[in-house]
């Protein structure tokens, strides 16, 4: 008897516990659908995340797309977006955020910011509000290490073919990855891109004066943020 009761209730915890999980998910679901809807949403979530008072200059709030039980991902560019008809103008320079829960396996992206690898497979898995990276097998021009306002930026300078409504074109990129606390547990990557100013010239004979291709303007761009913990 008691161990039918005891599978009795065992199984029932299982239904509350499946039920609880789906109304939990729903809750989440409508969070996102609220917050994709409402730009003063999706602005305080951007500037929390990466710790400012105000967005860059002429820049706009993208999709804000929370991942439950990893982390969040956040776009800003330089045209308006829309939740229902995405981008009705191409944007010509974009930032893209993620800070998600690290999962111990760097190795893909530390050959990239060593300019040994595209880690092609790697950004081709992201999507944002119908913006699309194809890098193919193009590597970094320029990789290094910069430091940022209290936190180390890892860098890789490259070319690639960027999609949106189903059309690519060759845009200029900084990918970075923030490095704050060593045993912080989480990995924060940005991409900062815009139209190549001088797609057939070769990088090394470019002007890239002011772009996401130069350092200078790499550190200019991203030294207001904050995406790390701050010590109390």
């Amino acid at each position: 008897m008691y161990v039918g009761v005891g599978c009795a209730v065992i199984v029932l915890l299982g239904i509350v516990g499946v039920v609880g999980v789906g109304l939990w998910l729903r809750q989440v679901g409508q969070e996102i659908s609220e917050e994709m809807q409402d730009p003063v949403k999706r602005a305080d979530k951007a500037k929390n995340l990466l710790g400012i008072e105000s967005l860059p200059e002429g820049y706009h709030t993208g999709p804000s797309i929370p991942i439950p039980f990893l982390g969040d991902f956040i776009l800003l560019s330089d045209t308006e977006w829309d939740p229902e008809t995405e981008y009705a103008n191409r944007p010509s320079r974009v930032f893209m955020f993620m800070n998600f829960r690290s999962l111990g396996n760097d190795k893909e992206l530390d050959e990239l910011f060593a300019g040994e690898s595209s880690s092609s497979d790697f950004w081709a898995r992201f999507d944002f509000g119908g913006i699309k990276l194809t890098p193919g097998e193009s590597k970094p021009f320029k990789h290094g290490n910069m430091a940022g306002n209290g936190y180390d930026i890892d860098f890789a300078l490259m070319r690639s073919p960027v999609g949106l409504d189903g059309r690519n074109q060759t845009s200029l990129l900084s990918l970075l990855r923030v490095r704050c606390s060593p045993d912080d547990g989480r990995l924060r990557l940005a991409i900062w891109m815009m139209d190549d100013p001088a797609p057939d010239m070769p990088p090394e004979q470019a002007d890239f004066s002011g772009t996401p291709g130069d350092e200078t303007a790499i550190q200019g761009f991203m030294r207001p943020m904050q995406p790390c913990p701050q010590q109390q």
